[in-house]
């Protein structure tokens, strides 16, 4: 999955984004991860962007975590996070999805 602009998915913003892998802050250890990291890849130019949010977080956390790490709103307002479908193309996860089963 990935970001690309809202004006579609190939005009160059594209981004795909590679892992979510769930971490443990807080001590807690019987309660399982709290927070989990995501590896944000550009389609295009093949840079990443890694930001950790809640394991129950919805893809509009994971566009603000992004958009606080990069210090622009442009992912809030032109983003989409995306994933690759089976025909090459893209499809974009809505900001209220949740990213709970979402690996790769």
């Amino acid at each position: 999955f990935g970001i690309v602009p809202d004006d579609g998915p190939n005009h160059g913003g594209e981004a795909t984004t590679g892992e979510n892998s769930a971490t443990q802050h807080g001590g807690r250890k019987d309660s399982g991860p709290l927070e989990t990291e995501m590896v944000l890849r550009h389609a295009v130019d093949e840079t990443e962007l890694t930001v950790v949010v809640s394991v129950n977080a919805i893809f509009l956390d994971v566009k603000k975590a992004a958009s606080e790490r990069l210090r622009s709103n442009e992912i809030l307002t032109k983003g989409r996070l995306v994933r690759r479908n089976g025909s090459g193309g893209y499809l974009a996860y809505k900001d209220i999805d949740s990213i709970k089963e979402v690996r790769e």
